[in-house]
């Protein structure tokens, strides 16, 4: 018994040194009572400086100046960076609001407050400044009024209207330089396509700021307008700052715009060996292989892709791609999954019209709604209908498969996410998509006779004077249209400018066709190609194949609401629908597909005509 005293006795000895060590003889040591102290002090000295500030202004009431400074105080002094949470957010904002109200024009009041607010306040309050600005009331100094026209230019960057953003921006620049060299100013220029004048912001001496942040924006600004030497030698002086600061990506594309594609897969290998993003690091080993090295490094980067999943490459999308550039390499089993499923998506392209063309089938033949005595000859038939649908659908893959990762939500929504085509892609997306959809809307005329498309004989000026008036009525409409969408619906100006463009595709597609291929390509494609396949595919096959089924005012309700649910904007849905209508009109008063197709024309000609000019 004594020698198992023995033996536990220092285990009792440590056990209750360390119960003593938990419990401080000395309690004037204790550590929370020392932070809860600390906080007090920080909580008494803001107390201590904001009577200060009240005391003064107890006596100088009017001191616009101390005022916004102890709005100032208010809002940072105690602020939590950590947390993002200010505990004396409440009282900010009474008092800012109250410094707002009794100074509404003053010009030191109005651009402290747009530090802070946003939404429809600041955009408020920033309509009220230029109005204030313009009738030169309360003095306003050039710092001022370049700082007001400023934030008018970002609210209209994030709005994406660039057309505004730049001409706020370039008034900011008159009363004050820096705005001229902005980051914020050359991201406007790019998305106006001014390449040159970006540039030579880019590289203006009087832009002295040498903190890595700023360096590293620059450097990725030089990246996206390919100036690929300036991109790397600030992102050499960014990595002699901080090591940890640059991205493998970019200095990888650096160095493929130079030449240096061993260097720029260095960076791509280096970046496969993080865990959290390894399917867009590979995926990107990938993409530079196939453009720069031989088949075998290709074929080893892409398995080492594949491996990931099924999802990585679902319909084999890139596996296609690298078969046509090197067709002889070997494939695996998961490669052949892939282009099943391609198959089978492709079916299934096929059998989706019968969603809406069994319908019209059985209406017709159970409902007899056509009065078929007449004897009228018919062009096209439902097999037209069914033929351009599919077309559609095939058109819109074909598309895709510029950027195979579009196609992963499929199979994979969750975990979607992809980056944006660049205006290169956009306008080979949008040439692929036209070239197959015009294919199958000229392979539809197989077998149809051509009076189907010409007009009557002897109204050629009765028809262009009509076809021209429709247009000019068309057009006033719409604008209206527009013009109470923006004010009553919050429609953006920017995102109208062009309309009625009558595509199937954005303004965005448009402008990156025009900037990939030139003007003349952008009118021959845009202005010419799409209006006839675009009438032959809705007022011709699938107008008139209709009607051998449903009444003519059915069929035409019918073709233009596809028209217009095709182009996939909801608020233009009404402006795409009368258009359709009047087109079909067009057509049954003169005969043929003729009037139609010239109306179309004239429309979207105008249309990229004023894209290309804006444009340039």
């Amino acid at each position: 018994m004594k020698s198992l005293l023995l033996f536990f006795l220092p285990f009792l000895f440590f056990s209750s040194v360390s119960l003593a060590e938990l419990q401080p003889e000395n309690k004037d040591l204790d550590h929370e009572a020392f932070i809860k102290e600390l906080k007090n002090s920080k909580v008494q000295l803001y107390n201590d400086f904001l009577k200060k500030y009240d005391d003064y202004l107890q006596k100088h009431p009017k001191d616009i100046p101390v005022l916004i400074e102890k709005c100032k105080f208010v809002e940072f002094a105690l602020y939590d960076d950590n947390e993002e949470y200010n505990p004396n957010q409440t009282y900010f904002d009474s008092t800012s609001a109250s410094l707002l109200k009794l100074y509404p024009k003053n010009p030191d009041v109005l651009v402290f407050h747009t530090t802070f607010l946003w939404g429809e306040k600041k955009k408020e309050l920033l309509e009220n400044a230029e109005k204030y600005i313009k009738e030169k009331s309360d003095g306003w100094s050039a710092h001022n009024t370049g700082v007001i026209n400023y934030e008018i230019a970002m609210l209209h960057y994030n709005d994406e209207e660039y057309k505004e953003a730049y001409y706020y921006m370039n008034k900011a620049g008159s009363y004050n330089k820096e705005y001229t060299y902005s980051l914020e100013f050359i991201r406007i220029l790019i998305e106006q396509d001014k390449k040159e004048e970006a540039l030579k912001a880019l590289q203006n001496p009087e832009d002295t700021i040498t903190d890595v942040y700023h360096l590293r924006q620059k450097s990725e600004l030089f990246l996206k307008l390919k100036d690929y030497k300036n991109a790397l030698r600030l992102y050499t002086i960014v990595h002699e700052k901080d090591t940890s600061i640059n991205n493998n990506e970019e200095l990888a594309r650096t160095m493929e715009g130079i030449g240096e594609y061993n260097v720029a897969r260095g960076y791509l290998v280096a970046d496969t060996s993080t865990s959290w993003n390894k399917k867009t690091t590979l995926l990107n080993l990938f993409l530079h292989d196939l453009k720069h090295h031989s088949g075998d490094t290709c074929l080893s980067s892409y398995d080492a892709y594949r491996e990931l999943g099924y999802t990585s490459d679902p319909f084999a999308a890139y596996r296609l791609k690298l078969f046509v550039s090197y067709p002889l390499l070997s494939w695996k089993f998961h490669d052949l999954l892939g282009v099943l499923a391609t198959i089978l998506l492709l079916i299934i392209f096929v059998l989706i019209p019968y969603v809406w063309i069994l319908p019209v089938y059985f209406i017709g033949h159970r409902w007899k709604i056509v009065d078929r005595s007449n004897h009228e000859t018919y062009q096209w038939g439902l097999k037209s209908f069914w033929w351009v649908s599919s077309g559609y659908f095939i058109a819109s893959f074909a598309a895709t498969y510029l950027k195979p990762e579009y196609l992963n939500w499929l199979v994979n929504v969750k975990n979607y996410s992809i980056a944006e085509l660049t205006p290169e892609e956009e306008g080979i997306s949008l040439l692929i998509f036209v070239l197959f959809f015009a294919f199958f809307g000229f392979a539809a005329l197989y077998r149809v006779k051509l009076k189907a498309l010409l007009p009557k004989r002897g109204q050629t000026g009765k028809m262009i004077g009509t076809t021209i008036g429709f247009f000019i009525v068309l057009r006033i409409v719409t604008l209206i249209y527009i013009q109470i969408g923006i004010r009553y619906f919050d429609v953006k100006a920017d995102d109208l400018a062009f309309v009625p463009n009558l595509l199937f595709s954005s303004r965005k597609d448009i402008l990156g066709l025009i900037s990939t291929y030139g003007g003349v390509v952008g009118v021959l494609i845009v202005g010419i190609l799409v209006p006839v396949y675009e009438e032959i595919i809705f007022r011709g096959a699938i107008l008139e194949s209709c009607k051998r089924y449903l009444n003519y005012n059915w069929a035409l309700i019918l073709q233009a609401a596809l028209f217009a649910t095709i182009h996939q904007q909801f608020f233009l849905f009404p402006v795409f629908f009368g258009f359709g209508i009047v087109t079909a009109l067009l057509n049954k008063k003169f005969g043929g597909l003729i009037p139609g197709i010239i109306l179309h024309i004239i429309n979207n000609t105008i249309v990229v005509s004023s894209m290309i000019a804006n444009h340039n």
